[in-house]
């Protein structure tokens, strides 16, 4: 056996040293690491609905709504934070809170000027019973606050749409020209649509609906965007009612402005909410539940074409259960992050890699 002196060591590290950084692929291997970010207690019971972002310095942040049950007036919005430093997650904090009012569903994204904003949406009717014209979702307005401080500090809460019925679930996308397109539904007749800041101005507007005619309960909400090769956007959205029970598909070529019509793709949904991630490598990664019946398993899937078509599924849940509304980011090393709802009671995060997704079952 050859023996490797010190002073070889000594003068080659340095070029194996780039030589792994130029070619990370070479020594990847698959990587998977699990946790759970809060343990429910006699306050916060329950816990959903769950965002993940990195931070300008590296950080990443994570938020998710919890109270006693959903569209309770005790739920808020808690977020946790971890350095990649020490890999340990900070002590639960709020994030915000309407003292008398459910807040659900918030949404963390960084902008190119790195403001990091948050979206979330706050109940102004009663949370009682199953949502009706009026009443819980359906009486929802959008919110935001910002922060220019890496998430330690921030605005007041602002008021996105005043009119009821609106709510976030998804990150935005920022395009080139520096449009942000905030994925958004309206409750009262379950339809899909973006909510446009030209150049990142705090202007928001709105594109062209998404709407399968399905209507309140059974339309296409929930819709999760990436940006193409070609420039072009793709959509994936929940799909409600019994029968439809796949997930649908709406494409746009103009930034956001006009979608095409929606159409439902081979991929299942049990009327539950999926998520994209364009990855640096190009390759798309898809979270959602592949079942047509329930919210489990939790599937993870790759596509090498711009999402036209879809491999390698790795499940994160099968075992009975609930686990559900996943929320997909990229961290500094490429490694990918995913939260998601873990029986209603907690959220659950998992630091996976694509060499992970790729491995043989």
């Amino acid at each position: 056996m050859m023996k490797i002196s010190r002073e070889w060591l000594m003068k080659w590290m340095p070029s194996l040293a780039v030589l792994v950084a130029l070619c990370p692929a070479v020594w990847a291997a698959p990587l998977y690491e699990a946790d759970f970010l809060f343990e429910a207690n006699e306050r916060y019971p329950e816990s959903h609905g769950s965002t993940i972002t990195m931070l300008p310095s590296g950080d990443l942040l994570a938020a998710w709504y919890a109270g006693a049950r959903e569209k309770a007036s005790d739920v808020a919005i808690l977020g946790i934070r971890r350095s990649p430093k020490d890999r340990q997650w900070s002590t639960p904090f709020l994030l915000t809170d309407d003292p008398i009012r459910s807040d659900g569903n918030p949404v963390l994204f960084v902008d190119r000027d790195q403001t990091v904003w948050l979206f979330y949406n706050v109940m102004y009717g009663s949370g009682e019973g199953r949502t009706r014209q009026g009443t819980g979702w359906t009486s929802c307005k959008i919110h935001y606050r910002t922060s220019s401080d890496d998430g330690r500090t921030w605005s007041f809460p602002r008021t996105l749409t005043e009119e009821w019925g609106y709510l976030t679930r998804s990150k935005p996308i920022q395009l080139e020209n520096g449009d942000i397109l905030l994925p958004a539904h309206d409750e009262r007749d379950w339809s899909s649509l973006f909510l446009i800041a030209e150049e990142g101005k705090p202007v928001w507007t709105t594109g062209q609906r998404i709407d399968c005619g399905g209507g309140f309960h059974w339309g296409n909400i929930e819709p999760t965007v990436i940006q193409r090769t070609d420039k072009s956007l793709l959509c994936f959205m929940r799909a409600g009612g019994p029968e439809t029970r796949r997930i649908w598909q709406s494409e746009s070529f103009d930034q956001g402005r006009t979608w095409t019509r929606p159409v439902t793709v081979s991929l299942p949904n049990p009327d539950a909410a999926v998520d994209l991630l364009r990855l640096k490598t190009g390759d798309v990664v898809l979270a959602f539940n592949n079942s047509t019946v329930e919210r489990c398993p939790l599937t993870l899937a790759l596509s090498k074409d711009d999402g036209k078509t879809w491999l390698n599924f790795r499940d994160l849940e099968t075992e009975g259960g609930a686990y559900s509304y996943p929320s997909l980011t990229e961290a500094q090393d490429g490694a990918i992050h995913v939260t998601y709802t873990y029986q209603r009671k907690t959220i659950k995060h998992v630091r996976l890699n694509e060499d992970w997704i790729l491995q043989e079952k």
